[in-house]
């Protein structure tokens, strides 16, 4: 019995290794001083989706940023936890 229950607890934990999470994200400043950020989510099987957002501010773009991640946390214990890369553009020219 405690064979069975130990399967049933890795197939249990297996199951949320395909959560997105949270890859890449693009924060860039339109012309007209908003700020649209485009955050980039992925499983290891190769699904993804894209959430676009404006803000007002940089600041508020890293804070929807944050509060994306921290819905998208794989729970699974074979999962693996990614650092996102944000990138941003800010309009200056050099």
């Amino acid at each position: 019995m405690k064979k069975v229950d130990r399967l049933l607890m890795k197939a249990r934990d297996a199951q949320r290794t395909d959560d997105l999470q949270v890859g890449v994200c693009l924060v860039e400043k339109q012309d007209g001083g908003e700020w649209e950020t485009f955050i980039n989510l992925w499983n290891d099987n190769h699904e993804s989706e894209q959430i676009v957002l404006t803000t007002d501010t940089m600041e508020e773009a890293m804070a929807a940023i944050d509060r994306v991640k921290a819905e998208h946390i794989p729970v699974g214990q074979y999962s693996k936890v990614r650092k996102p890369v944000i990138i941003i553009n800010d309009g200056l020219k050099d």
